[in-house]
């Protein structure tokens, strides 16, 4: 534990607080992209999909 406290007092809570955040953040991305997983569809609006004029 010599190398632990050689780096400080708040390197544990800050390791701590950024495998937190980074749970969190592997639960919000997927949720966000939902919202726009339908973008597009109701008109044929996707960039990839070739137009019925070529």
């Amino acid at each position: 534990m010599e190398t632990v406290a050689a780096l400080g007092p708040g390197f544990l809570p800050l390791l701590a607080l950024s495998g937190l955040l980074g749970v969190a953040d592997a639960f919000r991305e997927p949720a966000s992209m939902a919202l726009f997983a339908d973008e597009g569809t109701s008109d044929g609006g996707v960039g990839s999909e070739p137009t019925a004029g070529s």
